[in-house]
C-alpha cells in the first residue's frame, strides 16, 4: 500500500506483513554528562529537499528570539551548518548554538533526553526527537496528517497549498532537491511553509509549555 495513501509508519508494517499501525520506539540516553548546561530546547533546519524546510525567511529568526526571551538556549542539532543544492542554500538559524556536525546519533539522543522539547520539520532528527520520547513541534506542508508520527503539536497552513507530497497526481522527484509540482518558479512556490507565520509556531511553543 503506497505510503501516500497510508503513512510511513503503516507502509512499513504493509511491507513487512505486520498489523499496521503507530509504534514509537524508545531511545534511551546514555547517561553520559551533557555538554550543555541550563534549560534549552533542540532544533533541526536542515532537510534533504527544499520542500521540507521551513521557507519563511523570518521563520526561524522570529522563534529563535522568541524561545531566547524565554529564557531557553536554542541548540542546533543538524548534522550541516550550511547545505547548498541547486539554486537552494540554507543555514542554520541565526542566534542558535552550533551542535552540528557529523556526530554518532547518540550524542543526539543524550541532547535531546535533556531538551524540554524539539522544534522540527518532516525529518529523520523529528523522529528521533520523538523516539527520545520529548514534545515535538512538527513545521510541516508538503506532506498531509497521518504521513508522519501524530504529535499534537504539529503546524501546518491549510489556507494555501499543502499536501502535495501525497497527491498522487505528482510523482515525487527524488532527485529534484527544489520540487514544488504546482507552483515551481512561480510566486506560489513553497508556499505550504512560507505563510507559515513565526507566530503560529510561538503560539504552539506557548501550548508545549502549559502542557509541560
Amino acid at each position: 500500500v503506497d505510503w501516500l495513501i497510508v503513512g510511513l509508519q503503516n507502509h512499513a508494517a504493509f511491507l513487512l506483513g505486520i498489523e499496521p499501525g503507530e509504534l514509537r520506539v524508545r531511545l534511551s540516553a546514555s547517561g553520559k554528562k551533557l555538554p550543555v548546561e541550563g534549560k534549552y530546547v533542540c532544533i533541526a533546519s536542515q532537510a534533504t529537499a527544499q520542500c521540507k524546510y521551513w521557507n519563511n525567511a523570518y521563520g526561524w529568526l522570529g522563534t529563535v528570539e522568541y524561545l531566547k526571551k524565554l529564557g531557553y538556549r536554542v541548540l542546533c542539532i543538524d548534522r550541516d551548518a550550511v547545505t547548498v543544492a541547486e539554486l537552494h542554500g540554507n543555514s542554520i538559524p541565526y542566534g542558535t548554538e552550533d551542535f552540528t556536525g557529523d556526530r554518532p546519533l547518540q550524542e543526539r539522543i543524550d541532547l535531546l533526553a535533556g531538551a524540554e522539547f524539539f522544534i522540527g520539520l518532516p525529518s529523520g532528527l523529528s523522529w528521533l526527537a520523538w523516539g527520545v520520547g520529548i514534545p515535538v513541534i512538527l513545521i510541516a506542508g508538503f506532506t498531509a496528517p497521518g504521513t508522519e508520527f501524530y504529535t499534537p503539536y504539529r503546524v501546518q497552513h491549510f489556507h494555501v497549498c499543502n499536501s502535495c507530497g501525497n497527491d498522487m497526481r505528482f510523482e515525487h522527484s527524488y532527485e529534484d532537491f527544489g520540487w514544488c509540482p504546482k507552483h515551481a518558479g512561480t510566486n506560489g512556490e513553497f508556499e505550504c511553509t512560507r505563510f507559515i507565520a513565526p507566530e503560529y509556531v510561538n503560539a504552539m511553543i506557548d501550548r508545549v509549555r502549559a502542557d509541560l
